[in-house]
C-alpha cells in the first residue's frame, strides 16, 4: 500500500527534515530535542500521531500492545520530561533506516489508510445532501 504522498515528496520531506534536525543541533549534545524531533519527523513520515508512534514502537520491541493507560504514562513522561525510552528510539532509527532503503511500508507497522470505496462515496453524497436539505429546510423556516 502506497501512503498519498509520492516516493520523491517523501523522500524530500523526509531530506528536509533530516538537514533540519542536524543544522539545530550541530555542535550541541541534546539527545532529548532529537529524540523528540526524530519522533515529529517519523509521526509526519508515516502519517500518524506522536502517541501512535508510541503505541508502534512498544509492540515492535516487546511483541505486544501495552494497556491504554499504562501507554498514557509513558507518552506524558515523555511530554513533560522529554524522557524518551530506548524502544521508541530504536523505532525512529528503524523507520529512518527503512525510508533511506527506499523500502518503507506502513502496513508492516500495521498501519492502514482507509480505501476509497464506492460505498464510501456514495455515502459521502447522501451525508452531503442531507446537510444541504437540513441547511435548505432550516434557511425557509427562518425567512417565513
Amino acid at each position: 500500500m502506497k501512503l498519498s504522498h509520492t516516493d520523491a515528496d517523501l523522500k524530500e520531506l523526509y531530506e528536509r527534515i533530516k538537514s533540519q534536525i542536524d543544522e539545530m543541533f550541530r555542535g550541541r549534545n541534546d539527545d532529548s530535542c532529537r529524540d523528540s524531533l526524530a519522533i515529529s519527523a517519523v509521526a509526519s513520515i508515516l502519517q500518524i500521531s506522536e502517541f501512535r508512534c508510541f503505541q508502534i514502537a512498544y509492540t515492535q520491541w516487546f511483541g505486544h500492545e501495552l494497556d491504554e493507560r499504562s501507554m498514557e504514562h509513558i507518552f506524558s513522561s515523555y511530554l513533560k520530561q522529554a524522557s524518551v525510552p530506548h524502544w521508541v528510539r530504536h523505532f525512529t532509527r528503524k523507520v529512518f533506516s527503512l525510508e533511506d532503503q527506499g523500502i518503507l511500508n506502513p502496513e508492516d507497522f500495521n498501519i492502514f489508510r482507509p480505501q476509497n470505496t464506492h460505498r464510501n462515496r456514495i455515502r459521502g453524497i447522501c451525508y452531503s445532501a442531507l446537510i444541504l436539505a437540513i441547511t435548505i429546510i432550516f434557511c425557509i423556516m427562518i425567512v417565513t
